[in-house]
């Protein structure tokens, strides 16, 4: 029901979704004017709050797990290193928040981004701990309004 919700849900790759946070039950005759009505959604890939960021999170290691033990061109690995270029490290930037703490964890995953093949565990450390900066932040109300506030 809340668009941080909506958000994270995008950021998953959720295509469709119901609920009074998109609109009211409404009679069957109502729906194709309710959706001319509808303006069209901007589609931006990246997250838009700190709960999109913190599922984008978990995307990009759930991905990085199916990726292990597959040769990565040497190209993927160089531009993995740079926190800034990757959607979440994008809506670090807008938002400001790279000086956090959760900001400085991302920035700690992506200095070991590149070594999930062959230190898994050094890899794994620093994804658990971006996750636990990002469950911290989402759990105290000032590091979340700082997020939501300033969203596009």
């Amino acid at each position: 029901e809340k668009p941080e919700n909506r958000d994270a849900l995008r950021v998953l790759g959720v295509d469709l979704a119901q609920g009074y946070g998109i609109a009211r039950p409404m009679p069957a005759e109502a729906v194709p004017g309710w959706l001319s009505a509808r303006l069209p959604e901007r589609v931006e890939q990246g997250p838009r709050t700190l709960l999109g960021a913190y599922a984008g999170h978990l995307r990009v290691v759930e991905a990085c797990r199916t990726l292990m033990g597959q040769p990565l061109p040497l190209a993927w690995k160089d531009a993995a290193k740079d926190p800034h270029a990757c959607s979440i490290g994008v809506f670090f930037d807008r938002q400001g928040v790279h000086d956090t703490a959760f900001g400085q964890a991302h920035k700690r995953f992506h200095e070991v981004m590149d070594l999930y093949e062959v230190q898994p565990v050094r890899w794994q450390t620093a994804a658990d701990e971006f996750r636990e900066a990002l469950e911290g932040a989402l759990a105290d109300p000032v590091s979340r309004f700082r997020c939501e506030a300033a969203a596009p």
